[in-house]
């Protein structure tokens, strides 16, 4: 009976190979989460150690010339340059955003790019968005990041004279259900605090009889 055997592309080699490098669990475990055959990612270890970013050349392939080799380097230079700038004019919106969103925009495109070229070119680590993606961040740290944007707002449009009393107040005004120590903690945490005017007070009695200096 004739089976049909499952083909892996080049990209997908080396993000198998590159998740194994950046993981700290074994060959075998990390074949294991990708659902892949432990043998066939031994092997394509082995040939990404020998080889470099010349591994994996396709079937027929095993022996390229040094012009056919040095043509490959050149095409996929070209072929990385094209997906970074691709990548960057996608993601142009998150990349003044918290880490957690520049996770969601690679979580969206892992199908279409890359995860290291994403990683670089939006400047998060792979390592950091793998660890995200095995403990994703709770709601409660969600909406501290939210509020600490919002928080951070408020300070800055008060010309930092806002404490969090002041601040407390606005936020529940438009509409945040929020307490007023919660709003101290994360304060702390930004290192803000209300830079309070200092009122003029006179150093100068001229009221008296005493003779007065020429």
């Amino acid at each position: 009976m004739e089976t049909n055997r499952r083909q892996y592309s080049e990209e997908f080699k080396r993000e198998a190979v590159q998740h194994c490098l950046a993981s700290e669990k074994s060959v075998g475990e990390v074949a294991g989460d990708l659902g892949i055959a432990y043998s066939n990612l031994k092997r394509w270890y082995a040939q990404y150690r020998k080889r470099g970013e010349l591994a994996f050349p396709g079937h027929g392939k095993e022996r390229l010339t040094l012009q056919e080799e040095e043509n490959r380097r050149l095409k996929k230079e070209l072929n990385d340059i094209t997906q970074e700038r691709d990548i960057l004019k996608k993601s142009i919106g998150h990349l003044h955003k918290e880490t957690v969103d520049r996770y969601r925009f690679i979580r969206e495109y892992t199908d279409v790019f890359s995860v290291t070229k994403m990683c670089r070119v939006i400047n998060v680590s792979r390592s950091g968005y793998y660890c995200w993606m095995k403990h994703p961040i709770s709601q409660r740290k969600r909406e501290d990041m939210k509020l600490k944007q919002k928080i951070t707002e408020i300070y800055s449009n008060s010309r930092k004279t806002y404490g969090s009393p002041r601040i407390h107040q606005k936020l529940v005004r438009e509409g945040y259900p929020i307490g007023r120590k919660r709003v101290e903690r994360l304060m702390q945490k930004l290192g803000i605090c209300s830079l309070a005017k200092k009122k003029y007070r006179a150093t100068t009695d001229s009221r008296h009889t005493q003779p007065v200096a020429a």
